[in-house]
């Protein structure tokens, strides 16, 4: 399977980018890599940029640092990821736990 001839090396897309990448609602622009579309399978080779709702990734499929997941929410809905407020410190878990992993 070869990419799509409009997927070359560092494309950009805007707009609807779900046909070039999977962001869950969280970006309105990606760009195509050769080199994760090889080591996905041939599947996909899209990164998200610039993730809102305080979401990150390749794919803005977890919550930036200092804001933890709403699992009683999907991925994709804006308020997924919830702040710990300001005055919040981490919890003990959360420093030994990779990001967006443990739950407080």
């Amino acid at each position: 399977m070869r990419p799509p001839t409009r997927h070359r090396e560092g494309a950009e897309f805007t707009g609807h980018v779900g046909a070039a990448c999977n962001c869950n609602l969280h970006a309105r622009r990606c760009r195509f890599n050769m080199e994760l579309y090889k080591l996905s399978g041939r599947k996909s080779g899209g990164v998200c940029m610039s993730c809102r709702h305080n979401t990150a990734g390749r794919h803005c499929h977890y919550c930036k640092e200092g804001f933890y997941r709403d699992l009683a929410r999907p991925i994709s809905h804006r308020r997924a990821c919830k702040g710990k407020g300001h005055d919040a410190a981490p919890s003990s878990a959360s420093r030994h736990c990779p990001v967006n992993l443990c739950l407080s």
